[in-house]
């Protein structure tokens, strides 16, 4: 009997620790792709075909081609998804062990995305920036593009800290149903209300409608 519980024990150990092992060793998956996308696994040059299930670490960065989206979720129930042509570095990003969102750091080098994010007890722990912009995301739902030198937020709901790389400290909020742009050296713009076209058009631009096995390239 003796023998039997010692063996129900580590069982159990193996399990748990096991389980921890796995959960740790990647903060996201691909949960959606259409067309071809790459990963660039941390510390790598050479990327590799993206795929179902695929798993994202910190460091890593996703790579979506022409014709081509992926969406991401991460261990605390956050989602991004990726437009065509995107590149998205994963900085920084970390979980308590209650899968609560301790810190989150993303870089748009290219394109567009949109993130859903899940609530956390911290608070302004996700950030996303781009070669010239960065952001406090305070809510759920906001799109950020990275496209001809300049920065584009657009907040579905929720609000947005924004500010050029090069005076952090001129912050402009961001609220849900508003757009602000930063063109190069600028300041932010002034917000003002997002259209239902450019709604429709970022919402179109994310949705991932089917899925796929992603193939590989080093163009795109």
């Amino acid at each position: 009997m003796k023998d039997r519980n010692i063996k129900i024990i580590a069982l159990a150990a193996l399990i748990i620790f096991g389980s921890s092992a796995a959960f740790a060793s990647g903060i996201g998956t691909i949960t959606s792709l259409e067309g071809s996308v790459d990963i660039f696994k941390a510390g790598s040059g050479s990327p590799s075909a993206a795929a179902l299930g695929s798993e994202i670490g910190t460091g890593d960065s996703v790579r979506t081609k022409s014709a081509s989206k992926a969406e991401i979720t991460f261990a605390d129930k956050s989602v991004v998804r990726l437009a065509e042509k995107t590149k998205l570095d994963i900085s920084d990003y970390r979980t308590g062990d209650d899968g609560k969102r301790i810190n989150a750091v993303l870089n748009v080098e290219r394109g567009k995305i949109r993130a859903i994010i899940s609530k956390s007890a911290a608070k302004d722990n996700f950030t996303i920036n781009t070669p010239n912009a960065k952001g406090s995301v305070k809510g759920t739902d906001v799109v950020v593009v990275f496209q001809k030198s300049s920065t584009a937020v657009a907040v579905l709901n929720g609000r947005y800290s924004l500010s050029n790389v090069a005076t952090p400290d001129n912050k402009v909020d961001v609220k849900g149903g508003e757009v602000s742009v930063v063109a190069a050296d600028n300041e932010p713009s002034s917000p003002r209300l997002m259209l239902a076209s450019e709604k429709k058009s970022h919402e179109a631009d994310t949705s991932v409608s089917r899925s796929a096995v992603a193939s590989s390239g080093n163009t795109g």
